[in-house]
């Protein structure tokens, strides 16, 4: 159980908060387990290709795969490949795949109608260019050969897709299907077509283990429903685990649809992403146990974009920032919990419930925090909120719409035109004096009520959003103030995509 020193704000006073797996929740707080899991960055950069064999053809090609063994290499020659469709099923093994890379990386160029999957396992696909031109059967990059054979351990990196299927009405560009598969350092930009960009698979609900790292998405319009930039998952599997983590990745002007990221399955951790000028939110919007830790998100402008947005149990909504947000939608701001339905079906909305909001900073926002968002009928319950800085505000600090129930305030600074609620133990609306830095983030004054006077919990949360150390008197807010360089400053578009070209370069 997280204990803080407030009372519990409900008529339910005797009712636990949060306590492990409440019997009739069914979700399960494991997020420090997942935490502790972490993959190695290994962002030190990539050795260079060493071709075993360079095809300048298709045929070429396929036969070269087609005889490759563990830790063999096999380069598609520098220049353009028209109309490039890959099935391919082979096996590497651990600590030897079998890769198909560009000859120089960034000096491939696929274009025309294409197409490539990767099916089997241990299988690197590296350093290729796809511009222009079109998906072959409405995919263009999949880690599966068929319906039958999706890919384990598998890595996409360093590629870059850029403008394909202009004029398509929709399609996708990377299906990741199998198990343990990443997708790093690569440029996705200028999707202008329907439907999700990158998705997750889950046909039969079982654990992914995918690793969705240090990739630029830019550039997209707004287009609608279902066009989503990045999805985790679907409706019909959302109650089982995915373990898929997101990090590190710069979403910039991507505005497809209102889930710029779309959770539907359970036990992801999204973290250490930046979000600028993207209109739309990082959505919860199924499955339960979901960890949201250290994400930057600027609004810088542009109208309904906004932070995060919760469905489900059990999440932990920790080390955010979420600034300039301008929305009058009830389902939008800088973070939103969303109301419920008793009988939800699985496209609906599913119990809010367990979740902890914590060490979360929120600046220069227009509804900055929303309870119980919505057209359903049921209140999000068993809410902690503890920590969170709100300065500010434009408006209202909070809206309530259903509100929240048997649920804790503690340690929360928050600070705007007004509060929005009622006077609540664990609310001290007071300013905490935000001024904007060298790099345009608000900070607390470094003398005011935020510093030094965050509540207790059980298990405090050790760094703050920029990767400093908090000290036994921890402050409110994401930030820890302290005299030292940030080791996780928001991103650019320098921090990510391929290291070993430039994928803006058109020579």
């Amino acid at each position: 159980m997280i204990a803080l020193s407030a009372a519990i704000v409900s008529a339910c006073a005797d009712e636990p908060v949060i306590d492990a797996a409440p019997s009739d929740a069914g979700v399960l707080i494991d997020a420090r387990a997942m935490l502790d899991a972490r993959v190695p960055d290994d962002d030190a950069g990539e050795p260079p290709v060493a071709c075993d064999v360079v095809a300048s053809d298709g045929e070429t090609l396929e036969r070269a795969i087609a005889a490759a063994s563990p830790g063999d290499t096999v380069c598609l020659a520098a220049g353009t490949w028209r109309d490039l469709v890959l099935r391919i099923t082979q096996h590497g093994a651990e600590g030897a795949p079998i890769t198909i890379a560009a000859e120089r990386p960034g000096e491939t160029i696929v274009t025309g109608t294409s197409a490539i999957g990767l099916g089997g396992s241990h299988l690197v696909l590296r350093g290729l260019v796809f511009r222009g031109g079109r998906s072959a059967g409405g995919t263009l990059l999949a880690t599966r050969s068929d319906v039958s054979t999706p890919c384990g351990h598998c890595r996409l990196t360093e590629l870059t897709i850029d403008g394909v299927d202009e004029g398509v009405e929709e399609s996708k560009w990377v299906s990741i299907y199998g198990d343990h598969n990443r997708v790093d350092h690569s440029w996705f930009a200028h999707k202008t077509s329907s439907d999700v960009l990158l998705v997750v698979w889950r046909p039969d609900g079982a654990e992914d283990h995918h690793r969705i790292d240090h990739n630029y998405f830019g550039d997209r319009p707004p287009v609608g429903e279902g066009a989503e930039t990045l999805r985790v998952g679907t409706s019909d599997t959302h109650d089982t685990p995915s373990y898929t983590i997101v990090e590190h990745n710069l979403f910039e002007r991507t505005s497809g649809e209102i889930e710029i990221v779309s959770n539907k399955s359970g036990r992801n951790v999204y973290r250490h992403n930046t979000f600028r000028a993207s209109i739309g939110q990082l959505t919860l919007r199924h499955g339960d146990g979901c960890v949201v830790e250290g994400n930057w998100f600027f609004a810088d402008g542009a109208p309904g974009a906004g932070g995060i947005r919760v469905v489900g149990g059990g999440h932990r909504i920790v080390n955010n920032y979420v600034q300039g947000v301008r929305t009058s939608s009830d389902v939008r701001g800088g973070i939103v919990l969303m109301s419920w339905e008793s009988d939800a079906e699985p496209t609906g909305y599913q119990e809010v419930v367990d979740v902890l909001v914590a060490h979360n900073t929120i600046a220069d926002s227009e509804q900055s925090l929303v309870l119980g968002a919505g057209s359903s009928d049921r209140a999000p319950r068993r809410i902690t909120l503890a920590n969170n800085l709100i300065g500010g505000a434009i408006g209202a600090v909070v809206r309530s719409e259903l509100g929240i129930e048997a649920s804790t305030w503690a340690g929360n600074v928050l600070h705007g035109d007004a509060l929005g609620l009622d006077e609540t133990p664990g609310i001290r609306f007071v300013d905490p004096g935000l001024a904007r830095d060298g790099e345009g983030i608000w900070r607390p004054d470094p003398r005011g009520p935020a510093i030094d006077t965050a509540a207790a919990i059980d298990e405090p949360l050790a760094i703050d959003i920029e990767g400093h150390r908090r000290d036994g008197r921890a402050d409110v807010g994401a930030d820890e103030l302290v005299d030292a360089p940030a080791r996780l400053p928001p991103l650019t578009a320098a921090d990510v995509g391929p290291r070993t070209y430039d994928p803006r370069r058109r020579d």
